[in-house]
Protein backbone atom coordinates (compact mmCIF):
# COMPACT_ATOMS: atom_id res chain seq x y z
CA UNK A 1 0.00 0.00 0.00
CA UNK A 2 0.99 3.88 -0.70
CA UNK A 3 0.56 7.04 -1.32
CA UNK A 4 2.32 9.58 -3.10
CA UNK A 5 1.53 13.80 -2.77
CA UNK A 6 2.61 16.65 -5.06
CA UNK A 7 2.14 20.30 -4.22
CA UNK A 8 3.95 23.08 -6.72
CA UNK A 9 4.23 26.69 -5.63
CA UNK A 10 4.98 28.55 -8.85
CA UNK A 11 8.67 27.05 -9.71
CA UNK A 12 8.80 24.94 -7.06
CA UNK A 13 7.15 21.04 -6.43
CA UNK A 14 7.19 19.33 -3.20
CA UNK A 15 6.56 15.94 -2.97
CA UNK A 16 6.00 13.41 -0.27
CA UNK A 17 5.52 9.93 -0.19
CA UNK A 18 5.11 6.45 1.98
CA UNK A 19 4.97 2.73 0.85
CA UNK A 20 4.47 -0.16 2.98
CA UNK A 21 5.08 -3.97 1.69
CA UNK A 22 4.26 -7.33 3.28
CA UNK A 23 7.21 -9.81 2.76
CA UNK A 24 6.04 -13.20 3.96
CA UNK A 25 9.30 -15.52 5.14
CA UNK A 26 9.69 -18.70 2.72
CA UNK A 27 10.14 -21.05 6.06
CA UNK A 28 8.22 -21.39 9.30
CA UNK A 29 12.11 -20.25 10.95
CA UNK A 30 11.49 -16.55 11.43
CA UNK A 31 8.51 -14.32 11.48
CA UNK A 32 6.82 -12.54 8.31
CA UNK A 33 8.72 -9.14 7.62
CA UNK A 34 7.45 -5.32 6.56
CA UNK A 35 9.25 -2.97 4.49
CA UNK A 36 8.69 0.52 5.02
CA UNK A 37 9.97 3.42 2.22
CA UNK A 38 9.11 7.22 3.15
CA UNK A 39 10.31 10.41 1.74
CA UNK A 40 10.13 13.90 1.21
CA UNK A 41 11.34 15.77 -1.91
CA UNK A 42 11.62 18.99 -3.46
CA UNK A 43 12.43 20.60 -6.83
CA UNK A 44 13.27 24.30 -8.38
CA UNK A 45 12.43 24.83 -12.17
CA UNK A 46 15.48 27.65 -13.07
CA UNK A 47 13.93 27.82 -16.42
CA UNK A 48 15.17 26.39 -20.00
CA UNK A 49 14.41 22.88 -18.99
CA UNK A 50 16.58 23.07 -16.23
CA UNK A 51 15.66 22.25 -12.38
CA UNK A 52 17.46 21.42 -9.40
CA UNK A 53 16.30 18.55 -7.23
CA UNK A 54 16.81 17.23 -4.00
CA UNK A 55 15.10 14.46 -0.94
CA UNK A 56 15.44 12.49 1.49
CA UNK A 57 14.19 9.02 2.01
CA UNK A 58 13.83 6.94 4.73
CA UNK A 59 13.70 2.60 4.69
CA UNK A 60 12.74 0.77 8.00
CA UNK A 61 14.45 -2.67 7.18
CA UNK A 62 13.53 -5.73 9.67
CA UNK A 63 16.75 -7.53 9.91
CA UNK A 64 16.87 -10.72 12.00
CA UNK A 65 17.99 -10.73 15.39
CA UNK A 66 19.33 -13.73 17.78
CA UNK A 67 17.15 -16.90 17.86
CA UNK A 68 15.45 -17.68 20.20
CA UNK A 69 14.79 -20.65 22.27
CA UNK A 70 17.52 -23.28 22.31
CA UNK A 71 17.44 -27.07 20.67
CA UNK A 72 20.02 -30.05 21.99
CA UNK A 73 19.51 -31.97 18.44
CA UNK A 74 20.99 -28.75 16.29
CA UNK A 75 17.43 -27.84 14.83
CA UNK A 76 17.12 -24.70 13.21
CA UNK A 77 15.83 -21.94 15.79
CA UNK A 78 13.44 -19.76 15.42
CA UNK A 79 14.34 -15.98 14.96
CA UNK A 80 13.33 -12.25 15.55
CA UNK A 81 13.09 -9.34 13.83
CA UNK A 82 14.14 -5.72 14.86
CA UNK A 83 13.16 -2.78 12.62
CA UNK A 84 16.74 -0.69 11.38
CA UNK A 85 16.07 2.68 9.61
CA UNK A 86 18.26 3.82 6.68
CA UNK A 87 18.70 7.22 5.42
CA UNK A 88 19.08 8.32 1.95
CA UNK A 89 19.79 11.68 0.64
CA UNK A 90 20.36 13.29 -3.09
CA UNK A 91 20.85 16.22 -4.86
CA UNK A 92 21.14 16.87 -8.64
CA UNK A 93 20.40 18.81 -11.81
CA UNK A 94 18.15 17.77 -14.07
CA UNK A 95 17.81 19.01 -17.45
CA UNK A 96 15.37 18.68 -20.25
CA UNK A 97 16.01 19.24 -24.40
Amino acid sequence: MGLSVVHKINAVSLTAYGISTDVQADTDLGDDATLSRYGVGVSYDLGGGASISGGWAGIDVQVPTAATGSTTDGALQKYTLATETRNQFDLGVSLSF
